[in-house]
């Protein structure tokens, strides 16, 4: 438990037999994202609660750092900080 007005930090490892690295590599167009922050929502509770009409993915705005860029990309590079909208999620890949 963290001290009185300190924050406690908490670090996701990865499951076992992977890496962090693990998963696909980035392509050509596509930027990798360490996600710092998600949106959630009413609707995102409405899922939740099986309540939504028909299918839905919960927490689909997201904000985080570049980790990686593909080769195509000209207007990112690693260390910027980006905000956007995940049809897949945060989790997800998106393009």
């Amino acid at each position: 438990m963290a001290a009185a007005g300190r924050a406690a930090r908490h670090h996701r490892q990865p499951g076992p037999g992977r890496t962090r690295r693990d998963g696909p590599s980035t392509g050509r167009e596509e930027v990798r994202i360490a996600v710092r922050a998600a949106g959630l929502n009413f609707r995102d509770v409405l899922i939740t609660l099986d309540m939504y009409p028909g299918a839905a993915t919960m927490g689909c705005e997201a904000a985080g750092v570049v980790v990686e860029v593909g080769a195509g990309v000209t207007d990112l590079a690693p260390g910027d900080r980006v905000t956007g909208l995940f049809p897949e999620g945060p989790s997800g890949r998106s393009r």
